[in-house]
């Protein structure tokens, strides 16, 4: 069995970054501070976790008729995520 580590937060933040570039964001909602934060907030994900969070945010933005994905749909995901993991 191979064990392959949860990414450190450096290692959260690259794969944010390398998300978010995938996808259209408000370039001034996600400066690299804003970066760091959601990051913070993703300690302990793994980098399917943080790639979903991508997604659910994205999703969120086009459910709301929104062009770009914003800081509050982050902001909504990661508010949902840290609730559901309160309760396990």
């Amino acid at each position: 069995m191979i064990h392959i580590p949860l990414p450190t937060h450096v290692g959260r933040k690259e794969i944010l970054e390398h998300y978010l570039s995938k996808i259209e964001v408000e370039k001034n909602d996600f400066t690299e501070s804003v970066i760091e934060e959601i990051a913070g907030k993703m300690a302990g994900f793994s980098s399917g976790q943080i790639k979903a969070s991508v997604e659910d945010a994205a999703l969120l933005a086009a459910q709301a008729g929104c062009s770009f994905v914003e800081k509050v749909h982050f902001d909504k995901v990661c508010e949902k995520l840290l609730v559901s993991r309160r309760r396990i």
